[in-house]
């Protein structure tokens, strides 16, 4: 149930880190400002196509077509974009002759976004700059300018400087990285999310507490990621049961929209086995992001509980645990991950024939699996992918 004083007004703020982000309820309306803002007014707009008739998205965009700025849609996409879809985004952006990349809606219209803003401007194959070390450097980096409008509260694709594509050969997630590909504006506006289904706002709020989670345990030096991956899981922890239970409960979407762009933020830091797993998981079967991280979380921290219990006492204690440790910590988040319907086993989301020998192999050499907290090998990520499939 709403806070009887929360005051709508007291979230609508501008923040300038990692990028420009105008936050507010209703603040898509500023579409319009963000094209001015940055001197554009010929934007690719990619949109899912259900969101083309949301009634604050179509008042925004024919706010922008009031104010002379040239609009051009592309939802040729779906769900976990593949190389195909980029593709075919680069021929609108350049045919279309487009100055800048609008993305509207949740994770993978905000990546393929951003995608298709990066590759508009370069000679090279899309792979030449997957997220392993130095190779961004070879990109041009006069990417245009990109506006990101999440209309869930998850990914926190918003604030990312990758994207996750398919590879449509070879039929994995991948990632491409470079610094530019963080967005010249984000607007977040906390109404869009009023309308995701709850367990849909389960399996999204997760994927931000993985993305904190992991950002907070990462194997690198970053303080002040540690402290925003805290406050994130905290918010998490505070309002994505009050948001499942009661979608209309517009104080929950503004600290949920909030923490997923914080999670985001923090994994500037690193993430780890959880999404390794995860990318080849989606990538070869097709499961949901946040609910395939929200699967394995227990059973990657079980692997990983040698080099990270000192963190845990400390998580612990930020969330208000009664006792302090792995088990405290463990207990409560599979309770936590239940009281959100998120399933305990892999088995409960693929329903054809799995290969775990395949998934470890994907898994150790997926780009985030450099910052997990300690070094795994093949048959690591495979004794972790065979616990979470039977619960062990």
């Amino acid at each position: 149930m709403n806070n009887p004083i929360f005051n709508t007004q007291s979230f609508h703020v501008d923040w300038s880190y990692p990028t420009p982000i105008w936050f507010g309820v209703e603040r898509v309306d500023d579409l319009v400002n963000g094209c001015a803002f940055l001197g554009k007014h010929r934007p690719l707009v990619i949109i899912d196509e259900r969101l083309v008739e949301h009634p604050l998205i179509l008042r925004a965009l024919e706010r922008c077509k009031q104010s002379g700025i040239d609009l051009k849609l592309f939802s040729n996409f779906r769900s976990d974009p593949d190389t195909d879809m980029l593709e075919q985004g680069v021929i609108a952006f350049n045919e279309y002759a487009r100055d800048m990349v609008v993305g509207i809606g949740g994770g993978s219209a905000l990546d393929l976004a951003k995608a298709i803003a990066f590759m508009a401007v370069q000679t090279k194959p899309i792979w030449t700059f997957e997220s392993l070390p130095n190779r961004w450097q070879a990109a041009n980096a006069d990417v245009p300018p990109i506006i990101s409008v999440p209309t869930t509260a998850g990914t926190g694709a918003e604030v990312g400087r990758a994207a996750v594509l398919l590879d449509s050969q070879e039929n994995r997630k991948r990632l491409i990285f470079h610094p530019r590909m963080l967005s010249s504006l984000v607007i977040v506006d906390p109404a869009l999310t009023l309308t995701v289904p709850g367990p849909v706002t389960a399996a999204v709020g997760i994927d931000a507490f993985s993305h904190a989670f992991e950002a907070y345990c990462a194997n690198s030096f970053h303080p002040m990621g540690d402290g925003i991956a805290l406050q994130a899981m905290n918010l998490i922890k505070q309002w994505l049961p009050i948001a499942v239970q009661d979608g209309s409960d517009l104080q929950a979407r503004c600290h949920l929209s909030a923490a997923a762009l914080m999670g985001a933020v923090a994994f500037h830091k690193g993430l780890g086995a959880v999404h390794a797993i995860s990318h080849s998981i989606g990538g070869t079967y097709g499961t949901h992001h946040g609910l395939t991280n929200g699967v394995l979380l227990p059973y990657v921290i079980a692997h990983n509980r040698p080099v990270i219990e000192a963190k845990l006492v400390r998580l612990c204690e930020s969330l208000g645990l009664a006792q302090p440790g792995y088990e405290s910590f463990v207990a409560w988040l599979k309770d936590f991950l239940a009281s959100l319907g998120i399933p305990p086993h892999l088995r409960d989301l693929i329903h054809s024939p799995f290969d775990a020998d395949l998934m470890a192999q994907l898994a150790v050499a997926d780009p985030t699996a450099r910052t997990n907290p300690q070094p795994l090998s093949v048959h690591d990520y495979k004794t972790i992918i065979d616990n979470a499939w039977s619960g062990h």
